[in-house]
């Protein structure tokens, strides 16, 4: 029945159409819980006086203290963090943890005791160029030859005997730089190479990309490889991420969102102009339509489909063309 001659309110309901307004409540306890509830419509408000089981309240309010972990997970409220993770084997390059369900890529033994790793396919030209910034390093090139050493920042050249699958294994010291692979590589693994700042990696066959090693990075260019999981939780300082024309799934999209740091800008001011200075360009891969962009996107990050730079370096752009999404 409508009430075309005015309501007929009964505090905050009226009693001839049902309808409800936001004032005249009746509330009275909830025995047990912080809550009070209307006895008219039966809203609830919190009395702002939690009683807390630990972490969480009855009410469904949580606070950072009070936890129950287990391993890397509360019981309670279902917090993670970084630590007390139970990794197991899901194939031979990847590891996922039993409690959490978080994936990184598994480090082979080989590549224990290097800073840099590389798996290689060598074709019939038999060569490999691997340009790299350090104060110096060793490489062993996974033949019959003798450990190489070198002194300056270079690039390294070898020449095989034969096409085939070679491993190479570096230590370098003071590491700030490997970029543009000229080599089928099919495997990266960097460990203990906290002054690498840029890592570009793009258009190889790139399958495993381990970078847990890398806290200072800022720039990683992985496009166009086949890469299906991106592992950038101890990346901390990244600033702009490339890595389209992959087989990254909406999943492992969202989790590389969620592994991005926060900024507070996405943009930076070079001589009186607002260019993009945080952003990651992720589109060609399977999951990028249905991904959970806003995620990134909360994190003050630019995500592009595309994006293309002219003459420039890797951290102060010049000129830019992209899909902002």
């Amino acid at each position: 029945m409508g009430c075309f001659f005015g309501h007929k309110w009964n505090g905050c309901k009226c009693e001839r159409c049902g309808k409800k307004r936001n004032i005249g409540h009746k509330y009275v306890p909830v025995e047990g819980i912080c809550l009070v509830k209307c006895s008219i419509c039966g809203k609830p408000r919190s009395t702002g006086k939690h009683i807390w089981n630990g972490c969480k309240c009855e009410c469904g309010a949580t606070r950072d203290e009070g936890h129950d972990w287990n391993g890397c997970k509360c019981k309670k409220c279902s917090k993670k963090r970084d630590e007390g993770h139970n990794f197991v084997p899901v194939n031979e390059s990847i590891e996922e943890c039993t409690i959490c369900g978080l994936m990184r890529c598994a480090l082979p033994e080989f590549a224990e005791n290097h800073n840099l790793s590389l798996v290689v396919e060598v074709g019939d030209s038999l060569n490999v160029r691997l340009p790299i910034k350090a104060d110096r390093c060793t490489v062993n090139w996974g033949d019959d030859s003798n450990v190489d050493e070198y002194n300056i920042d270079a690039n390294l050249y070898h020449s095989y005997s034969k096409a085939g699958s070679y491993t190479i294994t570096i230590n370098a010291e003071g590491l700030s730089s490997f970029n543009k692979i000229y080599a089928k590589v099919t495997a990266i693994y960097l460990k203990n190479c906290p002054q690498l700042e840029e890592l570009d990696c793009s258009k190889t066959k790139l399958t495993t990309l381990s970078i847990s090693g890398c806290t200072a990075l800022m720039y990683l260019n992985c496009e166009h490889c086949e890469l299906t999981l991106l592992d950038l939780s101890n990346n901390t300082q990244l600033k702009r991420v490339e890595c389209s024309h992959n087989q990254l799934s909406k999943v492992a999209l969202d989790w590389v969102f969620h592994q991005l740091p926060t900024h507070y800008s996405s943009y930076v001011t070079v001589k009186s102009t607002e260019v993009p200075s945080v952003f990651i360009v992720c589109g060609n891969n399977p999951g990028f339509n249905s991904c959970n962009k806003q995620i990134a996107k909360n994190k003050k990050w630019l995500v592009w489909g595309k994006a293309m730079l002219i003459g420039a370096s890797a951290l102060t752009p010049s000129r830019w063309m992209e899909v902002n999404y």
